[in-house]
């Protein structure tokens, strides 16, 4: 078994409702978080689980691409639509390597 620390950004509820209240974007918190890697594919360090990350990155990128193409055009019809848009965090990598 291998132990590994991870840090993350986050934005919590509490966070959202203050900049909400405050007329500004929320900022990101910092969270973490101790993690044991049980399954025998992460700690023999297979390649399979490699590949399999690299796939699901190059997918999350593809949609932050596309929500950003779209935010784009968007702005280029109608600005004042982009008080409501919002392109949610790409999750790199966390697919394949939560599956191994």
């Amino acid at each position: 078994m291998r132990a590994s620390v991870l840090r993350d950004l986050r934005r919590s509820a509490r966070s959202r409702a203050a900049a909400q209240a405050a007329g500004r974007r929320p900022q990101p918190e910092t969270v973490t978080r101790r993690v044991e890697i049980r399954t025998l594919a992460r700690y023999l360090r297979d390649p399979f689980v490699a590949r399999w990350a690299a796939y699901d990155e190059g997918r999350a990128r593809r949609r932050l691409r596309d929500a950003t193409t779209a935010l784009v055009r968007l702005a280029r019809t109608d600005p004042r639509a982009l008080a409501d848009a919002d392109i949610p965090p790409a999750r790199h990598r966390r697919a394949g390597l939560w599956l191994a």
